[in-house]
């Protein structure tokens, strides 16, 4: 294990400080680090390389101002400035969405993006977001898609509609852009890919929305109970690759302190995603001081894969190591995530036996002769694939 440099823990300290949960003595810890002389220039890239530069630029202005250097401080607010006139834009994006969906009678549950962004951090254009995020029913995906399609949104170039149907299969979500704008749009009727083996209650999930108000207008949102579910599964299946997704997590929970834990935790490990949500919580409390509540303490306390995941990731991000998990690969993260011995097993089968769009791609069959794209998928990914990599070894 390669030693890791002082310099870059204390980068990430001071962007993990900023970015923390504002609570008691908190404020203090940036401001004594700003007075001894830490290298903002290498913090603010951090802060970047994390996806938590808005956040933490805006933080800091907020309540450092007057000890940075002139230039470091314009520079912030340019960046501030400029994100919140882009995120504006979003925004405005996903009411118009949100409203031709409604005309069209589609129900449409936005997360993630800047409807998280003012429920975590009480402001729509203050987390940095790539696209706008809707969980729909799956008998209303097509709908949508052809309601985004009349905005003027897209499917990537290169999107066959035999791609298009066999994505369909597994991912659980579609993906179009708005070339004029720029704005991506990910219409979910899945959390997560059909291969990971998360089979949730998404029936119960709708029965449990509730309203929140966005830009002065009613919109749905998750149960804040199944609002933290879904974060700590979708950064599960990222890897938790950066320090954006804990701080998502932890701004969400601070904000919302009223959370049925007892529920919460009752509901994840039906769901078969307990150890997800704990190490979530884990990651927060380690690198920003979130406080865990007492029932979730004590199931962190008995599982030993929770402490030695949270500390292999840590170190991960100490070290700026970004290595995204890939959710239709079978490796042991993905393994030790699940806690059951029946959802890895699950998870292994429909891996191997799952194919995707490339599969698809490969050779055309009709439908009668769907079930062949099974063999094709073993024969290509663990028979082709390892000769052609050993080959190139060899060479």
């Amino acid at each position: 294990k390669r030693p890791v440099p002082e310099a870059r823990i204390s980068e990430l300290a001071v962007v993990c400080a900023v970015c923390s949960p504002h609570k008691a003595g908190s404020a203090d810890r940036p401001r004594a680090w700003l007075e001894s002389g830490v290298d903002w220039d290498k913090a603010v890239q951090t802060a970047f390389d994390n996806g938590v530069a808005p956040l933490f630029c805006f933080r800091l202005l907020s309540d450092h101002s007057e000890l940075l250097a002139a230039d470091l401080r314009q520079a912030m607010q340019v960046h501030v400035d400029q994100h919140r006139a882009k995120m504006g834009e979003f925004s405005g994006a996903l009411l118009t969405i949100l409203d031709t969906l409604g005309t069209a009678g589609i129900r449409a549950i936005p997360f993630k993006g800047p409807a998280l962004s003012l429920s975590a951090f009480g402001d729509p254009c203050i987390r940095l977001s790539y696209d706008l995020d809707l969980l729909l029913r799956e008998d209303e995906a097509e709908n949508c898609v052809a309601s985004l399609l009349a905005l003027g949104y897209r499917h990537p170039d290169g999107n066959t509609p035999r791609r298009l149907a066999a994505e369909r299969r597994y991912t659980g979500q579609y993906h179009l852009l708005n070339p004029l704008t720029g704005i991506a749009v990910e219409p979910h009727w899945a959390l997560t890919p059909s291969t990971m083996a998360i089979d949730l209650d998404y029936r119960q999930m709708w029965r449990q929305a509730v309203t929140r108000t966005f830009q002065q207008r009613p919109i749905l949102a998750f149960a804040p109970e199944h609002e933290v579910l879904m974060l700590c599964i979708h950064a599960a299946k990222e890897g938790w690759r950066s320090l954006k997704p804990v701080v998502d997590l932890a701004g969400f929970v601070q904000a919302h302190p009223l959370l049925d834990w007892h529920s919460l935790v009752s509901q994840a490990r039906q769901w078969g995603c307990l150890r997800m949500l704990l190490l979530g919580l884990q990651l927060g409390h380690t690198l920003l001081d979130l406080d865990i509540p007492p029932i979730c303490q004590v199931l962190v306390d008995r599982d030993k894969k929770v402490n030695s995941l949270t500390r292999e990731l840590v170190d991960r991000l100490n070290e700026g190591v970004t290595s995204p998990m890939d959710p239709y690969r079978i490796d042991r993260y993905a393994l030790d995530l699940r806690e059951r011995w029946l959802d890895k097993l699950r998870f292994v089968l429909r891996t191997i036996f799952t194919p995707r769009a490339n599969h698809y791609e490969f050779i055309y069959l009709p439908n009668s002769l769907r079930w062949l794209y099974i063999p094709v998928k073993i024969g290509l990914d663990y028979i082709a694939l390892p000769i052609r990599h050993l080959i190139r070894k060899t060479q």
